[in-house]
């Protein structure tokens, strides 16, 4: 990891004046970690875990509408972006059995339009 960095910083500070590489990982080498082995956190599949962008809207009446999905569409409303605490409702299913949605439909990108 360290040689990894060193020859990545080696390549960039060339670039950016007179710093050392050994300088400037004397003084990050501390704070970065890294991790080799299986996930701390395994997900899915399940229908309620979102795998897929949030996405949301501006509402008229200045509430935001917002979009997610893990193999359903769910739209969701709330007071704003970060608080979308009303009850989800499935706008979007897994279509049938080998069909080219049968795993699902996301909605990746909402505008309002008008």
């Amino acid at each position: 990891m360290c040689r990894l960095v060193l020859a990545t910083l080696a390549f960039l500070v060339p670039l950016s004046g007179t710093a050392h590489a050994e300088d400037i990982v004397a003084g990050v080498s501390d704070k970065i970690r890294v991790r080799v082995g299986t996930p701390l956190v395994a997900r899915g599949p399940a229908g309620d875990i979102a795998d897929n962008w949030f996405t949301e809207i501006a509402l008229p009446g200045g509430r935001f509408r917002g979009f997610t999905a893990g193999g359903v569409t769910w739209v969701i409303d709330g007071h704003h972006p970060y608080e979308m605490s009303g009850p989800g409702t499935a706008v979007l299913k897994a279509g049938p059995p080998g069909s080219p949605t049968a795993c699902g439909q996301w909605i990746q990108h909402v505008e309002l339009v008008g």
